[in-house]
This record gives structure tokens, sequence and C-alpha cells, in this order.
């Protein structure tokens, strides 16, 4: 098998964006921002989960010591940080609609044990 190093240099610059993007994902996803999970761990996940998304598209070929590939460097980070906040969303109407609503139902239904759980989940991030 004879690898040139521009074939390395090209398989590295599609591999850059997903990296970027998966990274600004987890950089503030509220689970893996903590001091909890080491840093190691955190880029052991991203090249993991990297690994496994960089087959399933056609990344673009840039350069990333270019203007264009500068740019598309924040793009991705962006890109990444935008996914998280849906995720903080989600996180967030789950806490809206379980424990809000669950505590005002405590007397009838048994939701008020899956909010006391839900509301140690949520606040130990």
């Amino acid at each position: 098998m004879n690898l040139l190093v521009a074939d390395i240099v090209e398989r590295f610059y599609t591999f850059l964006w997903p990296m970027l993007r998966i990274s600004g994902l987890l950089l503030t996803a509220p689970l893996f921002s903590q001091n909890a999970v080491n840093v190691r761990l955190r880029v052991l996940l991203a090249l993991v989960l990297t690994w496994l998304v960089y087959p399933l598209h056609d990344w673009p070929l840039i350069d990333p010591t270019s203007a264009p590939g500068l740019l598309e460097i924040v793009n991705q980070i962006f890109i990444g940080v935008k996914l998280d906040l849906v995720v903080i969303q989600i996180f967030d109407g789950f806490y809206n609609g379980i424990i809000l609503r669950g505590n005002n139902l405590s007397p009838i239904f048994p939701i008020y044990f899956i909010s006391i759980v839900f509301w140690r989940i949520v606040r130990s991030r």
C-alpha cells in the first residue's frame, strides 16, 4: 500500500471538518464540558465519533491555512456549538415538562418520583 504525502494531507483535511464540528459540540455539551470528564476522554470521544461520521458525507477539500479554510474552521466550530444549543433546549424542555409539571401533579400521580430523579440528573451537570 503506497500512500503519498499528498494523499495523507488530503485525508487529514477532510477528517478535520467533522472533527471540528464534533469537538465544538463536545466543548459546550452539558455532560462533557464539566471537570468530571477528563480532557483526554473528550478528545478520544471526538476522534471516535469523527471516525464513525467521516465516511457518511463528502467533506470539502479546503486547505485550513488559507482564508477560506480559516473561515470554514470557524463555521464548523459554530455549527457544533449550535447543535449543542439544541441539546440544551431539549434538556430544558424535559426539565420544565417533568420537574415543574410533575411537582404540581405529585399528590395524584407517581410522576413525583420521576421528577426527583430527573431533577438530580439535571442539577448534577
